[in-house]
C-alpha cells in the first residue's frame, strides 16, 4: 500500500495506537522568516511536483530543497537510498 494511502486514523487502528496531543510543544520557538534560496526554490519544484503527480517527485523536488535549504552552506548529495554531505565551499 503507498504512503498516500495511509491516513493517522488507519495508522492507530491498525497498529493500536494511542494519539497524544500536548499543547505548547514548540510555543516557545520564535518562528524564523524563509530564506531566498528555499522560497524560490520551492516556487519553482512545488508546481512541477504537482504536476508529476507521484510520491517519488514529492520527495525529491520538495524534499531536497527543504533540506538543503537547512544545510547551512552545505551541498547536499542525495538519491532516495542515501544522503550524504559535502562542504560546497571546497
Amino acid at each position: 500500500m503507498s504512503y498516500s494511502n495511509f491516513t493517522l486514523e488507519s495508522a492507530l487502528a491498525a497498529f493500536q495506537l494511542e494519539k497524544v496531543e500536548s499543547a505548547g510543544t514548540f510555543s516557545e520557538i520564535d518562528p524564523i522568516t524563509p530564506s531566498a534560496y528555499l522560497t524560490t526554490g520551492l516556487a519553482k519544484k512545488v508546481p512541477l511536483a504537482a504536476a508529476i503527480g507521484t510520491e517519488k517527485a514529492r520527495s525529491e523536488l520538495i524534499g531536497m530543497t527543504s533540506l538543503n535549504a537547512t544545510n547551512n552552506g552545505k551541498t547536499i548529495q542525495a538519491s532516495s537510498f542515501c544522503i550524504g554531505y559535502a562542504n560546497s565551499q571546497k
